[in-house]
């Protein structure tokens, strides 16, 4: 009994796995993004003293994301952020 459902879900997963049709998402995250960037803060390195990790600094911008005219803040529709990448 348990192998006749098993083999149910294979075959639901492969007609999944094999759907050729794309999204709406598929095409956002695939689309090529003009302002991304990133940079290595070097300047901003730093070892932690507990773990004796060396934290590297990232500035990355990964996007522009709302229409200018509703973006507020700083850097209005560019989205940045900073990224710390910690090596033991």
């Amino acid at each position: 009994m348990l192998s006749k459902y098993l083999s149910l879900l294979c075959a639901i997963i492969g007609v999944v796995v094999s759907d050729n049709t794309t999204r709406p998402i598929d095409e956002y995250v695939s689309a090529p993004e003009k302002v991304y960037k990133w940079e290595h803060l070097k300047n901003a390195t730093f070892r932690t003293p507990i773990w004796g990790s060396t934290v590297h600094v990232l500035n990355v911008t990964s996007l522009e994301w709302l229409d200018v005219t509703k973006a507020k803040g700083e850097n209005g529709a560019i989205w940045s952020h900073m990224v710390y990448v910690a090596v033991p």
